[in-house]
């Protein structure tokens, strides 16, 4: 779920005619023996008596029988001598892969190797026997980056960067921001016996692992290593759970709330939660305390619902952070703290999360809780923005269009913002610019439709009218426009690709 962000307040801005306020936005919402033979031993012996005659005849001699010999069993073979114990096929092994540094397609000078990753947690690591627990999983790669063409593939296990250790995502992310794209790094990365990384999984999973199975839970849910199949998605998830996995009983219970293959069930869904957050898991903290707080599914309980988020939140867990400072923010069951909200959101902020950097400037665009700046509230903007929150990009675009919090006003710029936030399927955006368009300054207007008559959409004149011609222009653009694929997202923004 992804959280809310929160709403800008108008302001008043000495330089500039319009309220910002009023356009500036935020979401609306993280498998007998056989049976015994006879012997000739027992049959009866008989005699013949008597012939009627009244004499006894002796039968004839017969020649002896010729001895046999004593029966002799023959002794098993003796066992061979026992010799050193042969260890156990090794589970994976350790490669080294040179590959040349790409470069990101908005930024040359930042590195990038071309895939999706995830984190490796330990359980994962101990059923896979690594040397060690750290590391970055490959999930995907793209056709034609350089991971693909260093020899890269599903389940490769990346350890170290140019001979430094590989602890996490965000190392990684980090080293290839700093690298040059062109130049040769070495991969030394661990790779399963026989390469077939969800085979493995499979065969784990069946053996009983409850981790493995949450995971293979988790990658048919998602789509991401194999073919999206929620139903699949449920079963292991539902195994998970028989082998007491937390991390399963939460995410079974999302699929249960919202329906995704199964049946929705909310009081088994609201079950699991529980006995997850019993068990202190930070995610099942947190969505029960949004169901909580909300009322939703179960009744409302603010009280314990900020308990948990505040749980979860102390836990590291940044989406918490963000809704428990959303919580005192708007008020939502409790007396409105603003401090507390700041507090919450610089925390969630400082681990990179979207949502809480654009919350953050929110609250310095209204002055409440932290210092009233335009430049502040811009320069939070401007880092949402790059994280790729479209509702920053949105506010981000009004500043520069009407030139609050930066250097210099920039209508161009703005427009491109903006169609950035349209192309994500920003609905505030949307309505922003087929309903209250002269909000907007006429330059910034005119740009927005020059940009997309540069996009193939828009034959009409460029007057500024964001009238029928440019509304049709701009549902063109959208419709045309890849959707956004959310399971993707830039590393630099706490995401998966790299």
């Amino acid at each position: 779920m992804r959280p809310p962000a929160v709403s800008c307040i108008a302001f008043a801005v000495a330089t500039a005619a319009a309220a910002v306020g009023a356009n500036c936005v935020r979401p609306t919402e993280a498998h007998t023996p056989p049976a015994q033979r006879r012997t000739s031993t027992d049959s009866p012996l008989v005699a013949i008596v008597g012939t009627g005659i009244d004499i006894v005849r002796m039968p004839p001699r017969s020649s002896p029988l010729p001895e046999r010999p004593p029966a002799i069993t023959p002794e098993p073979p003796s066992p061979p001598l026992p010799g050193p114990p042969q260890p156990a096929p090794a589970m994976g092994r350790l490669l080294k892969l040179p590959v040349v540094i790409g470069g990101l397609p908005s930024d040359r000078q930042k590195g990038r190797l071309g895939l999706v990753a995830s984190a490796v947690e330990k359980p994962l690591a101990s059923a896979l026997e690594m040397p060690r627990s750290q590391g970055v999983l490959v999930s995907e790669t793209t056709s034609g980056a350089p991971a693909r063409r260093s020899g890269l593939t599903l389940g490769d296990i990346i350890v170290s960067f140019d001979g430094e250790a590989v602890e996490h995502m965000k190392d990684l992310c980090r080293r290839l921001a700093s690298a040059t794209p062109g130049r040769e790094a070495v991969l030394e990365i661990w790779r399963v016996a026989g390469g077939d990384f969800i085979e493995t999984l499979h065969r784990l999973g069946d053996g009983g692992n409850a981790h493995i199975m949450y995971r293979l839970g988790k990658m048919y849910a998602t789509g991401i290593g194999v073919a999206s199949d929620e139903a699949k998605a449920v079963d292991w998830y539902r195994k998970g759970v028989a082998a007491g996995n937390v991390h399963a009983m939460t995410e079974l219970a999302g699929a249960l709330l919202e329906g995704r293959g199964a049946e929705k069930d909310a009081p088994e869904a609201l079950r699991l939660l529980r006995t997850a957050a019993d068990k202190e898991q930070p995610e099942a903290m947190h969505r029960l305390g949004i169901l909580l707080r909300d009322g939703k599914a179960t009744d409302k309980n603010v009280a314990e619902a900020v308990q948990l988020l505040t749980k979860a939140g102390n836990a590291g867990h940044a989406p918490a952070m963000v809704e428990i400072g959303l919580t005192y923010d708007r008020g939502l069951g409790v007396t409105a703290d603003a401090a507390k909200a700041a507090a919450w959101y610089k925390k969630a902020a400082d681990l990179g999360n979207p949502a809480a950097v654009m919350n953050l400037g929110n609250l310095h665009l209204q002055g409440r809780g932290v210092a009233k700046s335009f430049v502040a509230a811009t320069a939070s903007y401007k880092k949402a923005a790059d994280l790729g929150d479209t509702f920053a990009m949105h506010n981000m675009g009004w500043m520069l269009d009407k030139g609050v919090g930066v250097e210099r006003r920039d209508p161009d710029q703005a427009a491109d913002l903006v169609l950035r936030a349209l192309a994500s399927r920003n609905q505030f955006s949307y309505e922003q610019m087929t309903k209250n368009a002269h909000n907007w300054s006429p330059e910034f207007r005119q740009a927005l439709q020059k940009k997309l008559r540069d996009a193939g959409v828009f034959s009409g004149p460029i007057d500024g009218a964001l009238k029928a011609s440019t509304v049709a222009a701009i549902d063109a653009y959208i419709s045309r426009s890849p959707r956004r694929d959310q399971r993707h997202q830039p590393c630099e923004a706490g995401g998966n690709v790299l």
